[in-house]
């Protein structure tokens, strides 16, 4: 059976894992449950949403077979530990482009964190991202098919528990602003975790 997106992820939101992602960002580990728990469906609906188009999970595909092989969950501690890797910034870039820093505002508004703070948060998750993206991608036949049917599963299971969040997460990924979508984000913090519940 393959593993979810979710499956992979959910180690992020406790144990070490969190107590590291508090002492990289110098937060208490409540905070930093609670960016996490904002910042990682963040991450996946933005790669949903390049991945719309074939040109999109093409050059998506190309990435992980070039650099993501799913290793880094091995030693997820560890790796948060190194804080914000080298090429984190052009990972970071391309998942999210000009989107960047309006989620990241949107994201600091619900979570208490400063605006350089959340971009450090999502540049440690990213590489993370898409290591779950290509571990997962193997119980689906690999390649383009593969990465398309883990993000299409990670979509519909964000949809089904929490749809209010996918509503806010569009709207601030298909514009500019970050208002009344940011608003929602403040108000569903703390309580998404549910997204990574085993099914």
């Amino acid at each position: 059976m393959s593993t979810s997106l979710f499956d992979a992820l959910g180690p992020l939101l406790s144990g070490p894992n969190v107590s590291q992602v508090a002492s990289s960002l110098d937060i208490d580990e409540k905070k930093a449950a609670s960016a996490v728990q904002v910042a990682l469906p963040a991450l996946v609906a933005a790669l949903q949403r390049n991945a719309s188009s074939a040109v999109g999970v093409s050059s998506l595909t190309q990435a992980l077979d070039r650099n993501h092989d799913g290793s880094v969950l091995d030693d997820m501690a560890g790796f948060l530990a190194g804080g914000v890797s080298s090429d984190a910034d052009a990972i970071l870039g391309h998942i999210l482009g000009s989107r960047r820093d309006p989620l990241a505002r949107s994201v600091g508004r619900s979570t208490g964190l400063d605006t350089g703070s959340v971009i450090r948060l999502l540049s440690m998750l990213a590489p993370l991202v898409l290591g779950a993206l290509s571990r997962s991608r193997t119980g689906r036949g690999g390649g383009t098919a593969g990465v398309s049917d883990v993000l299409a599963d990670a979509t519909k299971h964000m949809q089904q528990r929490s749809p209010d969040l996918m509503s806010s997460l569009g709207s601030l990924l298909d514009a500019n602003h970050d208002g009344s979508a940011a608003d929602d984000l403040v108000r569903m913090a703390g309580s998404l975790s549910e997204l990574f519940a085993k099914r």
